[in-house]
């Protein structure tokens, strides 16, 4: 009988709350994940290696790091930990699968080998075994950083099948030992003395600090029982990490909740009738994800009406008028309602602060700001741009004491859009006609009145295709009245629409300003052409339409609506174009950046609130 295919499967990926990119930090001469890659390649007992990766464009990194050590690589589920490893291993046709995070840069040769054996050693015996570790949780006599898992691949399917709780889908082995008797397991205990106490793994700055000092002295191949020789003679390097405590089993989305406990979070956005209402959906869709997992919210803005306040109510966020052109009156109600709240922290989407009063909010409490213009500097804890590809340079100087979010990682998307992402439905309609549909929408108030020329240029010369028009809250009452004029079997209107999903997915192509929507569009895999109507949107378009997943347009007046007209017509038309864009867009958002801001803002409210 010839011996199993002994896979080893290293799950990686760069986001993380506490340590952005750190599978690819340098760690001495090699990057962390080199640093893996390297030692699993001494296990004797191994078939191949494969790295499991996501779909998210800010993953290609790892491929193209994977591809560099001549290690294969799969890309899966970010958030279905377990879908990964199952799809990764039935494509290496693995028979027995070994789990190897890549935040264990120290992760032992031996060690490996030592505990494979012990699951090997009883195939086709009556003692044969499902899985087998060499930690039980708390129960253990290595240090985190060394932790193997091996089980087969009869258990791993039958995982994939049965896992439903979150935190077994995102762990990837709960299930295979949680219940006693549902699966034949065995903890195998290092031998050598008890190293529980250390910590060997990377999660945060501090494991990084350790770590560097142990590759100083160890080198790159330092055994486990070398490294454990080293610390126990520094006991200084030890307690670089000592106070960093273990993520548990729970999942995510349990963890996120257990620490905003209630907490307020204020948020602060702009919105009137000539700007719209895109700051307000971008920062409402992180204050409702915040209320999502326990907590409250609040918003100050300022002339907000129709379904995007309604929206925001029914999601449980409390809303709160605010004059908009006093900044110094603005930012004085803010801090007021703040302290009066308790807020936990605040976050800001609005041009009416200088850098000055951002630094100010942030003196009193821990502070995120939306910039997707640099303009601002780095003037709060936390900056996000959501832009893709923007550079971070242009912010200038960033103190140690702060972060900046920049990319399309971070982009917030609202709860509707998250669970349509989640979804796999192709399709919002049940319209059986097989016609082309061409939505346009220019924000909540159009304010430099695009639709209606558009409309006029597009209804001549549609042919078979539909028009869907969305008109948002804010848009004049002689544009709506003049387009209720245009008497057209091919045009809809859809008015204040509380839920955009199926309209959205129903398109075979958009036609938008570059704002909010777009993210939207990319999320939803909607092929879009992109018009910028105002300053802050150049970026967006821009660079959706330099990496192929949107077209881009300006708007310049009257001779613009001819020629957006006849470009959109024309895309509306190529079948292939449409199909590449939908491809490259989708590639770019994962549904998960409100999530990561979150707990970047977790960790600033929790540090300082720690400091004396």
């Amino acid at each position: 009988m010839s011996p199993p295919a002994v896979v080893v499967i290293i799950q990686a990926r760069m986001g993380s709350s506490r340590l952005p990119n750190k599978v690819l930090l340098p760690l001495g001469t090699h990057s962390v994940l080199a640093h893996v890659v390297r030692r699993l390649k001494q296990v004797g007992s191994i078939h191949s290696l494969v790295i499991a990766t996501t779909e998210a464009s800010a993953d290609d990194a790892i491929v193209t790091a994977a591809q560099e050590l001549n290690v294969g690589v799969f890309r899966g589920s970010e958030n279905d930990v377990l879908s990964r490893y199952y799809e990764a291993a039935k494509l290496s046709t693995a028979e027995v699968i070994v789990r190897i995070t890549a935040d264990c840069p120290m992760i032992d040769p031996m060690e490996v080998d030592r505990v494979i054996t012990a699951f090997l050693e009883r195939l086709g015996t009556p003692d044969e075994i499902d899985y087998a570790s060499n930690q039980a949780g708390t129960d253990r006599r290595i240090p985190h950083g060394q932790d193997v898992e091996v089980f087969s691949m009869n258990a791993l399917t039958v995982a994939q099948q049965k896992a439903t709780d979150p935190g077994d889908r995102e762990h990837v082995t709960p299930y295979l030992y949680r219940t006693p008797g549902r699966f034949r397991t065995r903890l195998s205990h290092y031998a050598g003395a008890d190293l529980s106490h250390l910590r060997l793994t990377l999660d945060t700055p501090a494991d990084l600090q350790q770590l560097q000092a142990v590759v100083l002295a160890c080198g790159d191949d330092a055994s486990l029982e070398q490294i454990a020789s080293y610390l126990e003679a520094h006991p200084e390097v030890v307690a670089l990490n000592a106070h960093t405590q273990q993520k548990g089993l729970l999942s995510d989305s349990d963890q996120r909740r257990q620490r905003i406990a209630g907490r307020l979070l204020l948020g602060r956005a702009d919105a009137n009738s000539e700007i719209g209402f895109g700051h307000v959906s971008r920062l409402g869709a992180l204050l409702t994800a915040w209320v999502e997992h326990g907590g409250r919210a609040m918003l100050l803005t300022g002339e907000l009406r129709g379904a995007v306040r309604q929206r925001l109510v029914d999601a449980g966020v409390r809303i709160e008028s605010i004059d908009e052109r006093d900044s110094h009156a603005d930012i004085q109600r803010s801090l007021v309602v703040a302290k009066e709240s308790q807020a936990a922290a605040i976050a800001v989407d609005s041009y009416q602060y200088d850098r000055f009063q951002l630094e100010r909010l942030r003196e009193l409490f821990p502070t995120l700001s939306m910039d997707d213009l640099a303009e601002q500097g780095v003037s709060t804890d936390l900056v996000v741009n959501q832009n893709l590809n923007f550079p971070a340079d242009r912010y200038g100087d960033v103190k140690p004491t702060r972060r900046l979010l920049v990319g399309a990682p971070y982009v917030l998307l609202r709860p509707e859009i998250r669970a349509a992402l989640a979804n796999a439905t192709t399709s919002g309609t049940d319209d059986p006609d097989p016609s082309p549909r061409l939505l346009l929408s220019f924000g909540g108030s159009d304010p430099l009145g695009l639709t209606l020329p558009i409309v006029e240029r597009l209804l001549p010369q549609l042919g078979t295709a539909k028009l869907i028009v969305m008109l948002g809250p804010g848009v004049s009452a002689r544009t709506k009245a003049e387009l209720a004029k245009q008497q057209h079997p091919a045009l809809s209107l859809h008015e204040d629409v509380t839920n955009i999903v199926p309209l959205l997915r129903s398109a075979t192509l958009a036609l938008v300003a570059a704002g909010s929507t777009a993210w939207e569009l990319c999320a939803l895999a909607v092929p879009a052409m992109l018009v910028t109507v105002a300053k802050n949107q150049l970026d967006v378009a821009s660079a959706l339409s330099d990496t192929g997943a949107a077209v881009h347009r300006h708007w310049s007046g009257s001779e613009s609506a001819d020629e957006i007209s006849a470009s959109v017509l024309e895309l509306l038309a190529d079948g292939p174009q449409l199909q590449q864009l939908a491809q490259r867009a989708q590639k770019l958002i994962d549904g998960r950046g409100v999530f990561r801001v979150i707990d970047a803002l977790l960790e600033v409210i929790d540090h300082r609130q720690a400091k004396p």
